[in-house]
């Protein structure tokens, strides 16, 4: 009985380290890379690096991709959205202001959003050549100088 009882722990020890070994095959490529571009339908990518403004951003096109590119020293970390198919921006606004973002000025890059607690802005990228529009989010905090009154 004791030998059976170590036998059936052995399989199941067993199993359980296989089951490990197979979910990091396929979870650590994933979440250490660098850059990746999705979409909803690529679960593993849109779980682990999608991030909660960008799900649930509006979906204002049905074709769209997300990105994701890490940080490379002092760049910032860039979770991004992007709709081809139109360049409309007002559902985005309305979604930024809804989130408590406040519009602001970047002395260089122009126009951007300010979260509340100014640790992230966001923008808002028109490409009138090629129809599309992105919704950007970035780790780069907003100066209190930035922000519009």
């Amino acid at each position: 009985m004791l030998k059976e009882l170590h036998r059936i722990a052995t399989i199941i020890t067993g199993l359980m380290v296989l089951m490990v070994l197979v979910a990091g095959y396929f979870i650590l490529p994933v979440w250490w890379t660098d850059e990746a571009q999705y979409t909803e339908r690529d679960w593993l990518e849109y779980h682990l690096l999608t991030s909660d403004e960008i799900k649930c951003a509006p979906r204002i096109t049905k074709d769209y991709i997300i990105e994701y590119h890490q940080r490379d020293g002092p760049s910032p970390y860039v979770r991004a959205i992007r709709f081809k198919g139109t360049t409309e921006a007002t559902r985005l606004e309305h979604y930024l202001q809804a989130l408590g973002y406040r519009p602001a000025i970047n002395p260089i890059h122009g126009k951007m959003w300010a979260s509340p607690d100014r640790s992230t802005t966001a923008y808002i990228y028109k490409r009138n050549n090629e129809n599309e529009i992105e919704l950007s989010f970035l780790d780069e905090p907003a100066l209190e100088s930035d922000i519009i009154k």
